[in-house]
């Protein structure tokens, strides 16, 4: 039988390395003059704990007053082929294993060794001691450091200290200048890689030749196992590749749990540790993440044949091969920041054009929240419901898919910001977040080519749709608060206010005011050219409108993207009926629509205004409003 090897480290540090025999109890201290780490011996005719075998001896690992650890709390029994039963002692503590599971009151597992144990701040390792031959496993005194901690704002300043002091003390016997070279190394070595496995390689072909081990190999754990990545090896016989390579499970056991660097001397290998045998020495260094989990590690061995002394590994070197490791640790979290913003760079050029993600980029402080004047359009398809009850989910997935790409290249083409898609509607903005003084005009000629490209839609879509794909278009002009609209776990870069709110209204005015693209006067104002027209813009006057839950009216007009001569004079007879049905010449106002109709007889807008006026004619309203208030979207 061998003899249990328990390490108790209290915040990190180890306050316990010893081995004892037979079956061992832990807690807290029984009355204040027992000593704490220390063992004692216990006779078998003292009283035990329920459930527990007879214990051997008694460790003390905590004091008094540390409470999270029961008097009598942990039962260590050793048992055949390298495992330890664990028992829970206690009456109301538990016990935390290293896959975070919870070993209750009066419970027992049986676990192979090595055994990771927590309680509270202090972590119990149980192990076995080794078979002969083996010299005992040497630790680094401190853990690995994460990633980042190495610089100026040094979370760990002591610790820093201390290595770079171990280092300085023992540069004698290795000479200061080939320590010196062999850092320059390391660090031009991870400078020129480039990515993951750049890394890795660079690292595995590091560790040999510049700390002068026979292999080297870069390991990740991932899913519960180790998985080699990357092997190089030396000039020596025994040349190794990542489908054969064992390495020593119990050395890389140990580095994850105690996240610090371990090597282990063996004298003369026997057949207890085939994955060892022809290896003088390894040594492995843990590979830590930004949030100090250990994700990897930098393992490597030496022959006794190379010709190094007796191929035992130095703690410089050990150290060393630390400082590599943490090199590799660091390189990793630097790709893995790079990719994270590679990827928000993406995000970005999915809302903004690849201009405004450029800038975006360069000054992040842009996309915080202020009042901007923007121009903002809504825009949905018509008779959706109906189509995609007709073509059904899948191809109604891919038709409106094929629909939003045209639409959204319209708004990037025009330098607009996709805010939002929300089933076959979309929403787009311009004048943020940089300022655009002609955001009005860019809105507008992004919704004209909207229109002028959609039979594109159509004819894609013709066999299966089976009727043209139409729009329905609001835009409105003003003031709104412009920033990240979503919350800190999804972006969403967008406006709030009633700017807003009219914008999406007037949207909803489209389908009653039988116009394809409908815009506010506030938005119009803003189209005028310097001789107070807007020829670049086809408009006509459709109504002064009321919208839902917004109180002060709008004249609402019409954009017309394809203005030709006919539709100019119909334009021009339409308004002047418009002008009559608002001073109550009802009578009059049918007639003059009536003309229009003669001339146009598909004219939506008509066919709205001749039904208002023939109703206000037949049943004059009392009072009457020329403001329309328009119905629910």
């Amino acid at each position: 039988m061998n003899r249990l090897k328990i390490q108790i480290f209290h915040k990190s540090a180890l306050q316990y390395d010893d081995l004892v025999e037979g079956c061992c109890e832990l807690g807290r201290q029984a009355r204040p003059d027992e000593p704490v780490y220390q063992t004692i011996p216990i006779p078998p005719s003292a009283p035990r704990a329920a459930g527990s075998a007879l214990v051997d001896c008694r460790l003390a690992i905590a004091r008094l007053d540390e409470t999270g650890v029961s008097r009598r709390h942990i039962s260590l029994e050793e048992l055949p082929d390298r495992r330890v039963r664990v028992t829970n002692i206690s009456e109301n503590n538990v016990i935390v294993l290293a896959d975070q599971s919870t070993l209750l009151a009066r419970e027992s597992i049986e676990l192979p060794v090595p055994v990771i144990l927590l309680l509270k701040d202090k972590q119990i390792q149980v192990d076995l001691s080794e078979p002969e031959g083996f010299q005992e496993l040497r630790r680094l005194n401190t853990q690995t450091m994460v990633p980042g901690e190495l610089s100026i704002f040094n979370t760990r300043p002591l610790a820093a200290t201390a290595q770079a002091k171990s280092l300085l003390e023992m540069m004698p016997e290795h000479g200061v200048n080939s320590l010196v070279d062999w850092l320059q190394s390391v660090t031009a070595v991870l400078q020129a890689a480039t990515g993951s496995h750049d890394f890795f390689d660079r690292a595995a072909a590091a560790i040999v030749q510049l700390v002068g081990l026979e292999t080297g190999v870069v390991v990740l754990y991932e899913n519960g196992e180790w998985r080699p990545k990357s092997i190089s090896s030396g000039s020596a016989p025994g040349q190794k590749n990542l489908a054969t390579w064992q390495p020593s499970r119990k050395i890389l056991s140990i580095v994850r749990a105690e996240k610090r660097t371990v090597w282990q001397v063996p004298r003369e290998i026997s057949d207890s540790a085939p994955s060892l045998v022809g290896i003088s020495a390894v040594v492995a260094a843990p590979i830590l993440d930004r949030n100090g989990a250990v994700i990897g590690a930098l393992y490597g061995d030496r022959h006794a044949m190379t010709g190094s002394g007796d191929g035992g590994i130095s703690r410089v070197e050990a150290m060393l091969v630390e400082t590599l490791a943490y090199s590799v640790a660091t390189g990793l979290a630097r790709v893995e920041q790079e990719e994270h913003l590679a990827r928000q760079r993406v995000q970005f050029e999915q809302f903004f054009t690849r201009e405004l993600a450029d800038y975006l980029a360069s000054d992040p402080t842009a996309l915080e929240g202020r009042e901007a004047e923007v121009s903002l359009m809504f825009c949905d398809m018509r008779g959706f419901s109906r189509i995609s009850h007709a073509i059904g989910p899948n191809q109604t997935f891919n038709m409106i898919s094929d629909v939003m790409n045209l639409l959204s290249d319209c708004v990037r083409k025009h330098h607009g910001v996709l805010v939002d898609f929300i089933g076959d509607e979309m929403f787009a903005m311009w004048g943020a977040p940089l300022p655009q003084p002609e955001h009005a005009r860019l809105c507008c000629r992004a919704a004209m080519e909207m229109i002028v490209r959609l039979p594109e839609a159509t004819h894609a879509w013709q066999n299966v749709v089976r009727e043209p794909i139409k729009l329905g278009i609001g835009i409105n002009s003003g003031k709104a608060w412009v920033g990240n609209t979503g919350s800190t776990h999804k972006f969403k870069y967008g406006p709030l206010g009633s700017t807003v709110n009219a914008a999406s209204r007037v949207q909803g005015a489209t389908r009653f005011l039988r116009s394809d693209i409908c815009i506010t006067g506030n938005t119009l104002a803003l189209l005028a050219d310097r001789e107070g027209g807007s020829s670049e813009f086809p408009v006509r006057r459709l109504c002064r409108g009321r919208l839902l839950n917004i109180p002060d009216p709008f004249d609402i007009y019409e954009l017309q993207p394809a203005a030709t001569d006919d539709w100019r004079e119909v334009t021009k007879i339409y308004e002047e009926a418009l002008e009559n049905f608002e001073a109550e010449r009802f009578r009059l106002a049918s007639r003059l629509i009536g003309k229009v109709l003669s001339q146009s007889n598909d004219d939506g807008p008509s066919l709205v205004l001749l039904s208002r006026a023939v109703e206000c004619w037949e049943t004059p309203p009392n009072p009457f409003s020329p403001v329309w208030n328009l119905p629910a979207k």
